[in-house]
C-alpha cells in the first residue's frame, strides 16, 4: 500500500471507526452535544468539534513524525518525560470503561435482535476481535478501513431514507448558545484515543502530509455527527428525549430492512472500537517495532485485555470509572492536549523536536 493511500484513507478510517462505535451507534451523544442546542446551534458545535479535532490531530501527527514515536508509550516518554505513565493510568481506566460499555451494548443489541443471551453475544463480539488481532496490524487496518466504508454507506442509506426537514433549519430563529462549549467538550471527550492509534501514521514525511491527514481524519470523525443531526430535524422535538435516537428515527421514518441493516453495521462498528483500542495497547507493548510480538503473544495479550474489560463490566467497576469520567476528561486535557499544544508551539519557534 502506498504512503498516501495509507495516510489519506486508512488513517481517517481507523480513527473514525474507533470513535464511531461509542459515539454514533445509538445517536444519543449527537443529541446531547449537538441537536439539543437547536438546528443551527448543533451545526456550529459540529464545526467547532471538527476544528478542534483538526488542531489536536495535526499537532499529534507532527510530533509523532518528528520523534518517530508511533505508539503512545514512546510518544508520551518524549512529551512528558518521567511522567509518561500518567497517560497510561488514565488510558487503562478509559479502556476498561469503553470495552465494558461496548461489550454490554453489543450483547444487548444481539440479544434483542436475534435472541442470543447477552453474555454469549458479547463473547462472540470479542472472539471476532481476537481473530482480527491475531493476524496483526495490517489485518486490523484493513478490517477497520473496509468496515468504515460500509458504515458510511449505511449512514448514507439512513440519511436518504429518513430525509432532512430543511424548513426546520430555515425557520430556526432562536439564538444559538452553548455551541462553543459543547463543541469543545465533544472533541475533548474523544481526544483521549487519538495518541493510541498513531500506528497508522508511520509513513508521515512532511508537515503537509500531517495537515492533510489530520483534516481528512477530522472530517471522517465529524461527518456522521452532521448526517445524524440533519436527520433529527424530522424528529424534533420528540427525538431529544429518546434514549436511542437512531432507532426512534428508523422506527418512525424508515423500515424493517433499515433496522436490520443498521443493527448489523452497528455490531461491526462496536467490534471496530474494541479492536482498535486493543491494537493500540499491543503497539505500546511492542514499542512500535515491526513484528515485535509473534501472533500467539499478540493473541494472549488481547485475551487478557478483553477479559479484563469484560470482568470489570461484570463486577461493576465500569460504573465506578464512569462516575469519574469528567475527572478523566480533565486529566487527559492536562497530560495530553495542553502539553502537546505547548510542545508543538515550542518546536515551531525553535525549529527542532
Amino acid at each position: 500500500m502506498s504512503v498516501p493511500t495509507q495516510l489519506y484513507l486508512v488513517t481517517p478510517a481507523v480513527y473514525a471507526s474507533v470513535i464511531m462505535g461509542g459515539g454514533y451507534g445509538t445517536g444519543r451523544e449527537v443529541v446531547e452535544y449537538f441537536t439539543s442546542l437547536g438546528p443551527k446551534g448543533g451545526l456550529l458545535a459540529i464545526a467547532v468539534s471538527a476544528l478542534v479535532f483538526l488542531a489536536i490531530l495535526y499537532v499529534t501527527f507532527e510530533l509523532a513524525r518528528l520523534w518517530q514515536a508511533h505508539d503512545y508509550r514512546s510518544f508520551f516518554r518524549r512529551l512528558l518525560g518521567r511522567g509518561w505513565w500518567l497517560f497510561e493510568v488514565l488510558y487503562v481506566a478509559l479502556f476498561i470503561l469503553v470495552v465494558g460499555v461496548v461489550g454490554a451494548a453489543a450483547g444487548a443489541l444481539l440479544q434483542d435482535q436475534i435472541g442470543v443471551p447477552a453474555r454469549y453475544a458479547t463473547a462472540a463480539i470479542f472472539l471476532v476481535a481476537l481473530i482480527v488481532l491475531f493476524f496483526g496490524r495490517s489485518a486490523v487496518e484493513r478490517m477497520l478501513t473496509v468496515w468504515t466504508a460500509l458504515m458510511f454507506a449505511v449512514f448514507a442509506a439512513y440519511l436518504l431514507t429518513i430525509g432532512v426537514d430543511f424548513t426546520v433549519l430555515a425557520e430556526d430563529q432562536g439564538e444559538a448558545t452553548g455551541w462553543l462549549q459543547s463543541g469543545l467538550l465533544y472533541a475533548g471527550y474523544n481526544a483521549a484515543v487519538l495518541p493510541v492509534l498513531l500506528f497508522t501514521v508511520r509513513g508521515l514525511q512532511r508537515p503537509a502530509q500531517s495537515l492533510i491527514t489530520a483534516a481528512l481524519t477530522s472530517l471522517a470523525i465529524c461527518l456522521p455527527a452532521l448526517m445524524f443531526h440533519l436527520s433529527y430535524m424530522r424528529g424534533l422535538p420528540a427525538v431529544l428525549d429518546e434514549a436511542l435516537p437512531n432507532y426512534f428515527m428508523i422506527s418512525a421514518y424508515g423500515g424493517t430492512w433499515l433496522v436490520v441493516l443498521f443493527s448489523i453495521a452497528l455490531v461491526g462498528t462496536l467490534i471496530e472500537t474494541v479492536t482498535g483500542l486493543v491494537q493500540g495497547i499491543i503497539e505500546r507493548v511492542a514499542h512500535g517495532v515491526e513484528d515485535a510480538l509473534q501472533p500467539l503473544r499478540r493473541l494472549g495479550l488481547a485475551v487478557v485485555l478483553l477479559a479484563a474489560g469484560a470482568l470489570a463490566s461484570e463486577v461493576g467497576v465500569v460504573p465506578l470509572i464512569a462516575a469519574g469520567y469528567s475527572a478523566m476528561g480533565i486529566g487527559f486535557l492536562l497530560v495530553y492536549v495542553l502539553p502537546a499544544l505547548a510542545r508543538y508551539a515550542l518546536v515551531a519557534v525553535r525549529g527542532d523536536g
